[in-house]
């Protein structure tokens, strides 16, 4: 052997349920009842548009509102990653033409933010809006390649890909 002789062996875990690991408690229905903080969140953003998981669940309970966002942002209105957490905070209370508004402006004022440009695509693709999303994704990974994020450009083309 080249291991020296040492055999790993195999370590039987128990199952545990996902959602013990998250402060809370099920019952036998399958519901479950988060210890904390409860956020309501939507299921439909305001124009009938499916919210996507992240937003129908209680993952981020300590995420700060948007109201919260926009106030430090007037503190710092330059401030990039404020502007596209208030937009994705705009998307988490069903807000979406106002979320599609603020990615629309990152994309114009800061082109290299590469998130901005994946988000706002997978938004209008949800919305339907076919034409508007495969240019967003087309010009996004354009701005992928050329700041050399690689992981950001596989994802829109897969995403362009399904269009």
């Amino acid at each position: 052997m080249s291991d020296g002789g040492i055999r790993a062996r195999p370590v039987k875990m128990p199952f545990v349920p996902w959602w013990s690991a998250r402060s809370g408690r099920s019952d036998r229905t399958g519901r479950i009842e988060l210890a904390g903080n409860r956020h309501d969140r939507p299921t439909q953003l305001k124009n009938g548009i499916p919210a996507p998981p992240s937003i129908q669940s209680e993952k981020f309970p300590q995420m700060p509102t948007r109201q919260e966002l926009e106030t430090l942002l007037s503190a710092t209105p330059d401030d990039v990653f404020l502007q596209y957490a208030t937009a994705l905070a705009c998307l988490t209370e069903g807000d979406s033409d106002e979320a599609v508004r603020r990615l629309e402006e990152i994309c114009r004022t800061s082109p290299d933010y590469v998130a901005a440009w994946l988000q706002l695509g997978q938004l209008l693709m949800r919305a339907g809006e076919t034409d508007a999303a495969r240019k967003v994704l087309t010009d996004g990974i354009q701005v992928a390649i050329r700041v050399g994020n690689a992981h950001a450009e596989g994802e829109m083309r897969g995403f362009l890909d399904m269009l």
